[in-house]
């Protein structure tokens, strides 16, 4: 009979329009959706500081979406190389500084003794044209010989006190570059 005929033809119409949907979904969720999702999840891990994510590694596809994976595993690899890359200098930085301070140091302990030494050598000088002072005093007879050595002394007291000043400047500059690599350290 042309009505069961009839009803066989649709109903099979219609479970060949129900394969082909289902067909249809099921190609979509494992062509389209499924790489689509792993790559969202790669750049959601990624974006999270998730460097070394899996997610990318997944998609197993030659078209636009093997493409997709290719470059976005590129894009990971060069991004690690950049960070250690940085992290590497950053060590280097700070094997620097430590060093930089170790001689800024050195070269103030250097500076303070130096400055001691010239201290001591000054109250020394002024020591002595203290006491040529008196033997002058007492020595009428060698009062031309007195005053030239007070005046020799004299002018190596201004030089030892000029020295000295130039000594604490430097100090003061010593500790203002051991302040200022301290706070970049």
């Amino acid at each position: 009979s042309i009505n069961t005929l009839l009803i066989m033809i649709i109903a099979l119409s219609l479970a060949t329009i129900l394969a082909l949907f289902l067909a249809l979904k099921f190609i979509t969720r494992h062509v389209v959706l499924n790489p689509i999702s792993k790559a969202n999840s790669f750049a959601k891990d990624f974006s999270e500081g998730k460097l070394y994510s899996n997610e990318i590694d997944n998609i197993d596809s030659n078209n636009e979406f093997g493409e997709m994976k290719q470059c976005m595993a590129s894009m990971r690899a060069k991004l690690a190389d950049v960070l250690n890359s940085i992290r590497s200098r950053a060590d280097e930085i700070s094997l620097g500084s430590e060093r930089l301070i170790g001689l800024v140091s050195q070269l103030e302990d250097g500076a303070q003794t130096q400055a001691a030494s010239t201290e001591e050598i000054s109250a020394s000088i002024e020591n002595i044209s203290a006491s040529i002072k008196q033997i002058n005093d007492n020595a009428q007879g060698a009062a031309s010989l007195s005053n030239e050595a007070a005046s020799d002394i004299s002018r190596v007291a201004n030089f030892s006190q000029a020295t000295l000043e130039t000594i604490k400047n430097v100090i003061d500059k010593i500790r203002i570059i051991n302040d200022i690599a301290q706070r970049t350290d």
